[in-house]
């Protein structure tokens, strides 16, 4: 997948909830204001803009260095990786279990690779039916990660805007509150 389109499909797909999200608040009988709305599609791009290059990818694969046979133990490796790993090891492989059970057309209730045989389904981290996942699964799963976490910028900043609102905040504490909140991470 070249970088435009990568960008383009990430785009429409945060687009298509960002009025998801115009139409939840209103059926909430809120309203989102376009300050607000900016800040949750501009944001996560802002952030996000080293790996929507494509040649990095958001996830510690340094800590496969070694791991992968044919592969050479990296002399420098990402000091962080050996903390991190659960990305590599885990969430990407729950993620492509998912991926191809869905493929299938079949629920994914169970994989003989994972674990040594477990349930995605019943495990919580792998988001078989997360919204924002699902809305993930349109890229690749290699932009997987980088996907979910634009994503989920583009929902925490209206949201914990209107959070703020409704528990009394003013506009701009609501709104440093909703930036605040969306830079905190995934």
């Amino acid at each position: 997948m070249s970088t435009i389109s990568l960008i383009a499909r990430l785009a429409l797909i945060q687009i298509a909830l960002q009025a998801v999200l115009l139409l939840l608040a209103r059926g909430l009988g809120r309203r989102l204001r376009w300050e607000i709305v900016a800040l949750g599609l501009v944001l996560p791009w802002l952030v996000l803009a080293p790996w929507l290059g494509g040649e990095v990818l958001l996830a510690p694969t340094a800590a496969l260095a070694g791991d992968v046979p044919g592969t050479a133990i990296a002399t420098a490796t990402d000091p962080h990786a050996a903390e991190q790993n659960d990305a590599v090891f885990q969430f990407l492989p729950w993620e492509l279990e998912v991926r191809h059970a869905l493929a299938a057309r079949r629920l994914p209730l169970w994989s003989d690779l994972l674990d040594g045989g477990s349930s995605p389904w019943v495990n919580p981290q792998a988001g078989v039916l997360s919204p924002i996942a699902m809305l993930a699964r349109a890229v690749p799963i290699q932009y997987h990660l980088l996907a979910a976490l634009l994503l989920k910028m583009t929902v925490v900043a209206p949201g914990v805007w209107l959070l703020a609102r409704a528990a009394g905040a003013r506009r701009r504490g609501a709104w440093i509150a909703g930036a605040l909140a969306a830079l905190c991470g995934g």
